[in-house]
């Protein structure tokens, strides 16, 4: 209840409160070491405004829109901000596959099949989650191409467990697409091993 009140400005929990027709009457501080701000709530109200609470508010998706840069097979600054596809996972810049009996770049040509897809158009990129590193995770478009499906369809990345794009995975392994037409070490555990 603390995080409701008018000192800490109209939050979104709060204008949910004001449409359901709960009274948040005033906000008071404790005195003392532990000065936390406290909200009273009319009584007959209070079931309603904690049930309320059992449901969290959606959060609100961002979205970037611009000239990408690309750095990896499956990460773009866009506005200046690196930006991370969601639900696949790219093979590492300097990760190496083996096709034909012989090593070759992967992770190299998973970069250069990004850049070759946006082929200097602007992307459209939404998202409203964040990785460990704090960068967005995201969905990017060009037009109604989704960026990250498409890079998984090709062969240059693998989809994420559970994800939307197994089945283009399965499409690009009975393709022998990309990667697939040889062997490699799933992403995740070639950067595992390098720590």
């Amino acid at each position: 209840m603390y995080l409701f009140g008018r000192a800490l400005g109209a939050s979104l929990s709060e204008r949910y409160a004001n449409f359901l027709g709960f009274q948040l009457r005033h906000v008071f501080w404790k005195r003392g070491p532990s000065a936390k701000p406290f909200v009273y709530v009319d009584k007959t109200n209070e079931y309603y405004l904690r049930l309320l609470l059992l449901f969290p508010c959606p959060a609100l998706a961002e979205t970037w829109f611009g000239q990408p840069h690309v750095i990896e097979g499956d990460t773009v600054i866009v506005d200046q901000i690196r930006l991370r596809l969601v639900s696949m996972d790219a093979f590492e810049t300097a990760q190496n596959c083996t096709r034909d009996s012989r090593d070759y770049a992967c992770g190299f040509e998973a970069t250069q099949a990004l850049i070759k897809l946006i082929a200097n158009r602007p992307v459209t990129c939404t998202g409203d989650e964040r990785d460990r590193y704090q960068r967005p995770l995201v969905v990017c478009q060009i037009g109604d191409l989704d960026l990250g499906r498409e890079m998984v369809r090709l062969g240059w990345a693998v989809s994420e467990p559970g994800s939307d794009y197994l089945r283009d995975q399965e499409t690009a392994q009975a393709a022998r697409s990309g990667a697939w037409a040889g062997t490699f070490q799933m992403p995740r555990e070639w950067r595992r091993e390098r720590r």
